[in-house]
């Protein structure tokens, strides 16, 4: 496989690096500091060919782009979404979601045209202890902003609504009703 930092210039290469850092300091929340040109922080392996020790490190970042560990500029702003089921009785819409790891105050429901529900919220990646120096080794979470649309089958009534979260589950319960006027969004309110 061919690198895609074969046709690049040095200075090109330099920006990347810029960059790589930049995203490790925002992982680590540890400032990234090569102490000489010459000295580097991560040595390439010796018989190893520096422009494909480059596009292994580079592959390995996109991994973390892709799978949400970390945000890039260039990505989507929403990384990950939870999932859902909606669930039906005569007389009220059930919604379950997962969101483990999501803080209560971390979540926002409304519902748009009363047929629309909307859950926005974020996960955040939280360090081990306060002062306390780590090294994350496998990230498989996803951890950041997201937004879920749901459609719902009938019409609710967000006045009645009851939602809450119980060991990362949030559960909302949304009457049925007929006839009711159209609202373009109105907030849901979580106990």
């Amino acid at each position: 496989m061919l690198s895609p930092f074969v046709d690049m210039s040095k200075k090109e290469v330099d920006k990347i690096l810029e960059d790589v850092s930049t995203v490790y300091e925002k992982i680590t929340g540890q400032r990234y500091s090569a102490t000489k040109e010459t000295e580097a922080t991560t040595p390439i392996p010796p018989g190893v060919d520096p422009m494909e020790f480059l596009n292994q490190e580079y592959r390995y970042l996109m991994s973390l782009v892709a799978s949400g560990a970390i945000r890039s500029p260039f990505s989507v702003p929403y990384l990950w979404s939870p999932p859902a089921e909606v669930l039906e009785t005569p007389k009220e819409i059930v919604v379950r979601m997962d969101l483990p790891g999501v803080d209560r105050d971390d979540i926002s429901l409304s519902l748009q045209n009363r047929q629309v529900l909307v859950v926005r919220g974020e996960r955040r990646f939280k360090k081990l202890d306060e002062g306390q120096e780590c090294n994350c080794l496998i990230m498989e979470r996803t951890y950041g902003e997201f937004i879920k649309q749901i459609p719902l089958p009938d019409r609710v009534d967000v006045t009645a609504a009851d939602a809450k979260i119980t060991h990362g589950v949030l559960v909302l319960r949304l009457p049925r009703v007929r006839n009711a006027g159209t609202i373009e969004e109105q907030q849901i309110r979580m106990r």
